[in-house]
């Protein structure tokens, strides 16, 4: 079972690409779950920890698969051969903005049939992803004006020199 999602937005594909691989970032983001310590070749290990319930939670490895800068980032988890999920995303320039497409892909045995009844579940836990992302990114892109204060002490010292 796969299941496949876009979105677009209007940056930079480093930029995208860089806050997916900052592993880190993911528990400000991410609502379902978040990675503990670092990978940064295939084959390297993480530790997913999946939010189930507010105070509960399950910590699985998690081992990166796809990461190639700046157009994918992907990982897996699971027991091989009986049920494994694989998770990736592929970061699409364009002209006006980058497209991203978002990939999950329930594999094995019972992954299989987990995906039988687990399709629309997926669908929308993976919109629900992608539009934290996106509120992710924007806000780091957001321009905030100087805040008065550092205006009023910048006044008040070109008064003092005489600088009016």
């Amino acid at each position: 079972m796969k299941v496949e999602t876009q979105f677009q937005l209007n940056m930079s594909p480093l930029r995208v690409w860089s806050a997916l691989a900052d592993f880190g970032s993911f528990a400000i983001w991410h609502p379902t779950y978040h990675f503990t310590g670092t990978a940064h070749a295939p084959g390297e290990s993480l530790q997913l920890v999946w939010r189930l319930r507010k105070d509960q939670s399950v910590n699985v490895d998690a081992d990166l698969v796809t990461i190639q800068k700046p157009q994918a980032i992907g990982w897996k988890s699971g027991l091989a051969g009986i049920i494994t999920f694989h998770e990736e995303y592929e970061i699409v320039p364009g002209s006006e903005a980058v497209e991203i497409v978002h990939r999950f892909e329930w594999r094995g045995v019972l992954g299989r049939m987990l995906g039988l009844f687990t399709t629309r579940g997926v669908g929308r836990a993976m919109a629900s992803q992608d539009r934290a992302l996106a509120n992710y990114l924007r806000r780091g892109t957001r321009t905030t004006s100087t805040p008065n204060r550092h205006k009023r002490r910048a006044a008040s010292a070109r008064s003092k020199r005489g600088g009016g």
